[in-house]
């Protein structure tokens, strides 16, 4: 008994280190979607036609660059609810102010003051005044949304200035969207950051252990509102691609539960609601299965509330691979 116990032992720890890697792995969710996207072309070839995945890829880069920013704010335990009301604003403040100087500079420098401003504020809120994060942004989105209804008394703001609209998304250098290049810088850099420097590093510990980060001499309450910042900035810079695909600015620029996109990519690539956990990979990843996932079911003709049900499971999945590798960690 004792030498068969021996041998079944190894096997069931070999079993459950490969159960736990294929939990924690960022290819899982690619898979599914791969082998989902696979499953719907043979009654529906057009999903894998270039010009659909083209399509697919272009419409799911502002929904990229919110979810870069969001993992910066759940890397170090916290959540942004303001993205769509943020997007919103930024265009609408680009708008205003290119209607008295049109140009495509000042136009982006408005994008980026509101997107970096509300940022900051969030981050001084929740690190300084210790306030939760959800009640911080989700107020924001709010005051935000309605400051921008307010500011264009619901109209959209069409004629934006042609360097703007190339900018954010009709330009195109070595025959490759502006957008596209937008997109990749933000990915890139943002990949550097979080796994190449002490910055990144230090938003991990936070996320991990707040109290353990400040006794090693982390600058917690900084590192929080830097990563706000990131997600108001990359909140801010989607806002002003939708503005420039749709050729005007406005404060319900973008549908108000594209939150559940933002935050289902980020949690399918394995970001942690707990803090602590995601890569930039993992979320470009979730990004293109939320994307594939909404497209196919759109192309086999099901009604937008049966989509949304379907993208509502599927980050409830991604929430129980989360409880999973959380136990996995602990053990």
């Amino acid at each position: 008994m004792t030498a068969g116990a021996g041998v079944g032992e190894p096997r069931n720890s070999r079993t459950g280190d490969l159960a736990r890697r294929l939990v924690r792995s960022e290819a899982l969710p690619l898979a599914f979607a791969a082998a989902w996207v696979g499953a719907v072309a043979v009654v529906e070839p057009a999903v894998l036609t270039r010009r659909n995945l083209e399509n697919v890829g272009l419409a799911a880069l502002p929904l990229l660059l919110a979810a870069v920013g969001q993992l910066f704010v759940l890397v170090v335990g916290g959540i942004d609810l303001s993205t769509a009301a943020v997007a919103g604003a930024a265009s609408v403040a680009a708008g205003l102010v290119m209607r008295e100087v049109p140009n495509a500079a000042v136009g982006v420098g408005a994008v980026l003051a509101v997107g970096l401003g509300v940022g900051l504020f969030h981050g001084l809120a929740v690190a300084g005044l210790r306030m939760p994060a959800f009640l911080v942004t989700l107020a924001t989105s709010s005051a935000v949304a309605g400051g921008a209804v307010w500011a264009t008394r619901s109209q959209k703001l069409a004629g934006l200035p042609e360097g703007f609209l190339s900018l954010g998304w009709q330009g195109d250098l070595f025959g490759v969207r502006s957008s596209v290049w937008v997109a990749a810088a933000v990915v890139v850099v943002a990949h550097l950051v979080l796994a190449r420097t002490v910055f990144g590093r230090q938003l991990y510990a936070v996320g991990l252990n707040a109290a353990t980060a400040r006794v090693s001499g982390v600058p917690v309450g900084r590192r929080i509102a830097a990563a706000f910042a990131v997600s108001g900035v990359c909140a801010a810079v989607a806002g002003l691609m939708l503005a420039a695909r749709q050729k005007a600015a406005a404060a319900d620029l973008w549908r108000a539960d594209v939150l559940l996109d933002v935050l289902g990519a980020a949690v399918i690539g394995g970001a942690s609601l707990r803090g602590g956990r995601g890569t930039v990979l993992g979320v470009v990843v979730g990004v293109a299965v939320i994307a594939l996932i909404g497209n196919t079911l759109t192309l086999l003709d099901l009604d937008s509330w049966h989509v949304t049900m379907a993208k509502g499971g599927l980050i409830f999945l991604a929430a129980g691979l989360d409880i999973l590798r959380t136990r996995g960690d602990r053990r």
